[in-house]
């Protein structure tokens, strides 16, 4: 009974908090990519960066949802609409929050509120809303709004409580009786599946990050077969600000996807949705894995505990292939009778060369993914080593001769797929996509801008700013964000405490299994949760030299490698762990997940 009051004071507050935390809709245009900045303070308050919100404006797309503080205590408003010397239209600047009446500017009339502050060259209002000339590099205009309250939201957060502690007892009630084979993953991927499936379905194209320049390239392949020169004639359209292309990398995502649109032609749909339903397939692929193999339900945990995961295969890009391949290969070595086990193990001739092929492909896919998941091949190669070191089984020879094939097909397939890419440029790729993305980008985001011209969220390594000012933008909380739950273009999230409580959650459970492997575990099995450490702590670096040397670009997504790795340390280590407090601290996680998925993200969402 404890127990639950706790429960329920925790969903009380998550509720209560979202529904004490306002948003901002702005409505603005931009002619080039840059940042935008809202503020804000309350009574003898000054602006900081801990009252604040940071997004990336567009020229592809006009309309923001942000994220801020609780209205009702807010009572100046900076808005600082670029992050460089720029122009821009604002045409709306709406606030909305239950129990806090609209606060909607529209209208010159109404806009003409939005003030000047500091580093403005020119404002004036136009039929098409205030537009604003900056003459620095931090432009900002001040708005002193009025909000009307319109009464407490006791009552409404108590029935939301309400509502959403009930559900969580009946699933939770329901689950307690089958936790110890983990038989709920099954019902909670066929719930993520029904919601990557509504979101895939129902979300504007483009509503999400980058998403048209990963269409672009695979719609290449829909008419291709090989990959494209550099800078071809026909491919300027999938070049990013960046200067970059899909298609100038080895990715085969793209391909495979160019294909599969290829096959659901008769389709009466776009083929912009054809192509994003390549990802969706391979959700359900994984789906229909966990259904059919019961050995498999640990390992998909991972891919429960994050909305952000489900994101990823409701729209096009190229982490879903790599998280697909990732998870098929801890499926071939944790899954009794897989191809690669009976291969492995008893070296099984019985279709030997159809499942040497299958393996053979999933092995090259591996090798043509985002560079980021090679933390993924490094692990299981690690993985490998330390199994055979201990074991001593069977025999290196052995194991050599049985996989030797394997490993000879995938390199063909890999090695003939970099040749191509070189082959067309004249064994000069790289010299190639250095030359075109000085062509192509965004005078911004040349590599020969100046510090003075260069986007301000780059080469701070050579601008002198120090190691730290990265945690000074806040790069955890943002990473973190982007983890648990930050849509479209990284502009639809909820309020900080979500986040919060996700982390500690995470933070427990993570501690449960490193405290569980390290004292009950076998040395196989520390060895095997080491190596993900390791690889945790590697991608962590990479990030964060990144952010401070290249590009300040916080985004979750880096991390995903890590989904298959935990899932594979999960299987390997079960016998150590208790399945019903695992099960307990995914359904947490599961819960927080479906919250936000439904009532943030697929609200929010651009639609048709």
């Amino acid at each position: 009974m404890l127990l639950w009051l706790v429960v329920a004071i925790v969903v009380y507050g998550i509720i209560s908090q979202s529904l004490n935390s306002g948003f901002a809709v702005v409505e603005i245009k931009s002619v080039k990519s840059t940042g935008m900045s809202i503020y804000w303070a309350g009574r003898n308050q000054n602006y900081n960066e801990g009252r604040s919100t940071h997004i990336r404006i567009s020229p592809h797309r006009t309309r923001y949802r942000i994220q801020i503080g609780n209205l009702k205590d807010i009572v100046k408003i900076r808005i600082d609409p670029a992050s460089h010397i720029t122009a821009v239209t604002i045409s709306e600047v709406s606030f909305y929050q239950f129990g806090v009446k609209d606060y909607r500017l529209q209208t010159p009339d109404e806009l003409a509120r939005i003030r000047p502050f500091r580093n403005i060259r020119e404002s004036h209002l136009a039929r098409d809303g205030l537009s604003i000339v900056s003459d620095g590099r931090d432009p900002q205009m001040e708005l002193l709004p009025e909000f009307e309250g319109g009464g407490p939201v006791f009552v409404s957060s108590f029935w939301r409580t309400i509502v959403f502690l009930g559900l969580g007892i009946i699933l939770i009630g329901y689950f307690k009786r089958i936790s110890p084979r983990y038989e709920f993953v099954p019902y909670a991927m066929l719930f993520a599946f029904s919601v990557v499936l509504i979101m895939a379905s129902n979300s504007r194209i483009n509503a999400h990050p980058d998403e048209y320049v990963h269409l672009l390239a695979a719609k290449y392949y829909t008419d291709h077969n090989l990959p494209p020169k550099v800078c071809d004639k026909n491919t300027l359209s999938t070049y990013s600000p960046y200067g970059v292309s899909r298609l100038n990398t080895d990715e085969i995502a793209y391909i495979l996807a160019g294909k599969f649109a290829n096959t659901i032609a008769f389709l009466p749909i776009t083929d912009a949705y054809k192509i994003r339903f390549y990802n969706v397939l391979l959700f359900a692929i994984l789906l229909i894995m966990v259904l059919r193999y019961p050995s498999f339900r640990i390992v998909c945990i991972p891919l429960l505990i994050s909305p952000q995961v489900w994101y990823m295969f409701s729209y096009f890009n190229s982490e879903g292939t790599a998280i697909f391949a990732a998870m098929l290969a801890v499926f071939q070595v944790v899954t009794p009778g897989s191809m690669l086990r009976r291969i492995v193990e008893n070296g099984s001739r019985q279709r030997f060369i159809r499942h040497s092929a299958v393996l053979a492909v999933l092995l090259a896919t591996l090798l043509l993914v985002k560079k980021n998941f090679f933390g993924f091949d490094f692990f299981m190669g690690f993985w490998v080593l330390a199994h055979l070191v201990i074991t001593k089984h069977p025999p290196l020879m052995t194991l050599a001769r049985r996989v030797a094939p394997i490993i000879l097909i995938s390199a063909v397939i890999a090695g003939a797929w970099i040749y191509q890419h070189e082959a067309v440029n004249d064994f000069q790729l790289s010299e190639n996509i250095a030359a075109c993305r000085e062509k192509m980008a965004n005078p911004h985001f040349r590599a020969d801008a100046s510090l003075e011209t260069a986007q301000p969220s780059m080469y701070w390594k050579q601008r002198g700013y120090p190691f730290t000012r990265i945690f000074e933008k806040n790069w955890g909380r943002k990473v973190i964000q982007s983890t648990f739950g930050d849509f479209g273009y990284l502009e639809i999230h909820t309020q900080a405490r979500y986040y919060e409580l996700v982390t500690i959650i995470l933070i427990l459970f993570t501690a449960y299994l490193l405290i569980t492997i390290f004292r009950r575990g076998t040395l196989s099995e520390k060895l095997t949760t080491l190596g993900g450490i390791a690889v945790f702590a590697l991608l962590m670096v990479v990030t964060m030299w990144n952010a401070w040397s290249k590009d300040f670009q916080p985004q979750g997504r880096y991390f995903f490698p890590m989904i298959p790795i935990s899932g594979f340390i999960l299987a390997w280590c079960s016998k150590r762990l208790n399945p019903r407090v695992v099960s307990g601290f995914t359904l947490t996680l599961f819960l927080f997940a479906v919250f936000f998925f439904i009532f943030i993200g697929l609200l929010d969402i651009r639609k048709f």
